[in-house]
C-alpha cells in the first residue's frame, strides 16, 4: 500500500474524525449543501478536540481531503468549499 491510502482508509476508519468533519460540515453548510472549508473546519474542531498534526496531517484540508469522504472545490474567488460525498441533495458546484 502507498502511504496516502493506508493514512486515507485510517482516517475514513477513524469514527470520531468523520463524525466531527462531517457535524463541521453540516454546522456550516448552505442551503447549496456546501461549507465554507475554514468554517468547516473550525465547526469541527468545536465538535471534537482536533488537531490535525496528530493525523499526520498539517491543516483541516488536508484532513478533509485526506479522507476521501469529501469534496473540496476551489472556487474563482479563491475561497475553498468542502461537502459530503455523500450529501446527493447538493449543487454540483458551490453557489458562488
Amino acid at each position: 500500500d502507498k502511504p496516502e491510502a493506508k493514512l486515507k482508509r485510517l482516517l475514513a476508519q477513524d469514527a470520531t474524525l468523520v463524525t466531527a468533519l462531517r457535524g463541521g460540515i453540516e454546522a456550516a453548510a448552505r442551503e447549496d449543501g456546501w461549507a465554507l472549508l475554514s468554517t468547516a473546519g473550525s465547526a469541527a474542531k468545536r465538535q471534537a478536540p482536533i488537531d490535525p498534526r496528530n493525523y499526520g496531517v498539517k491543516n483541516f484540508p488536508a484532513l478533509f481531503e485526506g479522507t476521501g469522504l469529501f469534496e473540496i472545490v476551489r472556487a474563482q474567488n479563491g475561497h475553498q468549499y468542502v461537502a459530503d460525498k455523500r450529501n446527493k441533495d447538493r449543487t454540483p458546484l458551490p453557489a458562488a
